[in-house]
């Protein structure tokens, strides 16, 4: 069970390397009129599941655990998801939406009630 909780760190590692690559993805003229999460969210979701996950390690006694410890650190994943993930970038007539999940919209100004 303890490969439980390494796979756990490396998907942990693999959100933070995503989030990274969005901040530095974010740094292009693409973005110059964008809004997107603040990067506080990432650094805070990236703790989260980290320190949830590394004390498991540490305290780890039966196979229940291994699922509290992977719905605690579902948390931080999603805060990190969430900053890699959800950015709006407006032009001068319309504007495009990314959701949590990947999916992307487009809408002009005009069909917006």
């Amino acid at each position: 069970m303890k490969a439980f909780a390494v796979l756990l760190v490396l998907i942990t590692m693999v959100l933070a390397f995503g989030c990274m690559s969005a901040v530095v993805r974010r740094s292009g003229p693409t973005w110059k009129n964008a809004v997107y999460l603040p990067n506080w969210l990432f650094v805070v979701g990236f703790l989260i599941s980290l320190t949830i996950i590394i004390a498991g390690i540490l305290l780890w006694r039966g196979n229940w655990n291994g699922v509290w410890l992977a719905l605690l650190a579902a948390l931080g994943w999603s805060m990190e998801l969430a900053h890699a993930n959800c950015w709006i970038i407006y032009e001068e007539k319309r504007f495009t939406h990314h959701t949590f999940f990947g999916r992307t919209h487009t809408f002009f100004y005009h069909e917006v009630t």
